[in-house]
């Protein structure tokens, strides 16, 4: 009996024993679970706050530059970027680049170095890589403001019939993804390698077919429409100067021109009266002089106005606008013309009204000059580009950018934790605006 009470006592101190064990066994793996789960929280932490310094800074340095951009250097403010698309801050660090016509760079992507769709007629959209009329058709049914089907075309009837209903956007577009959703677009029409839009050519992107999506692994990024084209950039309201442009029209803003433009004050009466035509476009002043614009009864306004040089023309192109309400702050947004000074030589290929000659040409030209094109006035010593040529090409192109998407990537320092950081930062107007914004 004394026997089996003392095995008895030894099994239960035994389980006792071991039950205390399990149970400091279960109180230190919370405790070193909480304590890993702090730790990655803290890295986290580090990273995400390192990925937003990056951001902070592009946008302070887009910021400056457009209250006080280089008068001459049209490169200046990418070289101010990439200058500081890395760097470190309390146990964390971050870099931003994008790729533009298969090529790396540091800083973050300009908009405008691609071509925005709002500003392609179905002519010039049927040039891209695997377009067809009818994808041009549903294309444009899906952008304007009716419901009337084109021929080949999709409207309202063909998306609430699809399984998932629903409904087209009949505006402007909103991302460049939302091309997959009109009928027949495939997405790897849009983003063909570069899988998750975010500009850069990730690991599974460059490997063959091992991982999704198929690429070639030649170490260049393939971005499909999404390399070509853009849905986010749009025309500044603010001139060369740093400040708003003047606003034309009705008689308005001639005295305001003089001290900007450096024009007489007669010159300045002469445009600002035939601002208010409701045609007037001020690109026309690059083949029309003064003395022959007219009026609003039709007759030339004064034909003694002196004309106007090239210099003081590329500095109106720059420094003034017709009245619209895009120039509001609350007005939409006017989309962007293609950055002449940052759109790839590919992308080139594929801008409206832009031969293979005038391609080449605008190219070679862009290659020779080290500060690049900072106004029309530059255009114009192109040799081979006459006037009427120079008019057309401003329609389509400019010399500044108002849109940037930055990819900031954080790091923590200590445990490798990477964040990512896509803005897309819009300083057409200040304060600077942050449209949309994805963490990963």
């Amino acid at each position: 009996m004394t026997h089996t009470r003392r095995s008895f006592a030894t099994v239960l101190a035994l389980w006792v024993i071991g039950l205390t064990a399990v149970l400091v066994l279960g109180v230190q793996s919370a405790g070193l679970g909480q304590a890993f789960g702090s730790r990655d929280s803290l890295a986290e932490v580090r990273a995400r706050w390192a990925a937003i310094s990056g951001m902070e800074r592009m946008i302070a340095i887009l910021a400056d530059d457009t209250e006080d951009p280089h008068p001459t250097d049209a490169y200046d403010v990418y070289d101010r970027l990439s200058e500081a698309a890395r760097g470190t801050i309390g146990g964390g660090s971050y870099s931003i680049e994008h790729w533009e016509g298969g090529e790396r760079f540091d800083g973050p992507a300009d908009a405008a170095a691609r071509i925005n769709i709002a500003r392609m007629t179905g002519e010039d959209l049927f040039w891209l890589p695997n377009m067809t009329e009818d994808l041009i058709s549903r294309i444009t049914d899906w952008t304007d403001e009716d419901d009337e089907v084109s021929p080949l075309g999709a409207e309202l009837g063909s998306y609430l019939s699809q399984a998932y209903s629903y409904e087209p956007r009949n505006g402007p577009m909103q991302s460049i993804e939302e091309l997959e959703l009109i009928l027949g677009i495939l997405p790897l029409d849009v983003r063909e390698e570069d899988w998750n839009l975010n500009g850069v050519l990730d690991p599974n992107e460059n490997d063959g077919d091992d991982v999704w999506p198929p690429d070639n692994a030649d170490g260049v990024l393939d971005a499909g429409w999404s390399g070509i084209l853009t849905v986010v950039s749009s025309e500044s309201t603010y001139g060369l100067s740093g400040q708003p442009r003047v606003r034309l029209g009705l008689g308005l803003g001639g005295g305001e021109l003089v001290g900007r433009v450096g024009i007489t004050a007669e010159q300045a009466d002469v445009i600002a009266q035939w601002a208010g035509n409701s045609d007037a476009v001020l690109e026309t002043l690059i083949t029309t002089p003064l003395r022959s614009l007219a009026g609003l009864t039709g007759q030339p306004i004064d034909p003694r106005a002196q004309p106007l040089t090239d210099e003081q023309i590329g500095k109106l192109l720059e420094e003034a606008a017709i009245d619209s309400p895009w120039l509001d702050d609350t007005g939409p947004i006017l989309p962007g013309r293609i950055n002449i000074n940052t759109i790839s030589e590919d992308s080139l290929a594929y801008a409206p009204g832009v031969t293979s000659s005038i391609a080449e040409l605008l190219i070679r030209e862009r290659a020779g000059r080290a500060l690049g094109f900072r106004t029309v006035a530059d255009l114009l010593e192109v040799p081979g580009l006459t006037r009427g040529r120079v008019q057309e090409l401003v329609q389509t192109f400019g010399f500044r950018s108002s849109v940037f998407v930055i990819r900031s990537v954080g790091v923590d320092d200590a445990s490798g934790m990477r964040v990512e950081l896509i803005a897309t930062v819009d300083r057409s107007r200040l304060p600077v605006v942050i449209r949309d914004m994805v963490l990963r």
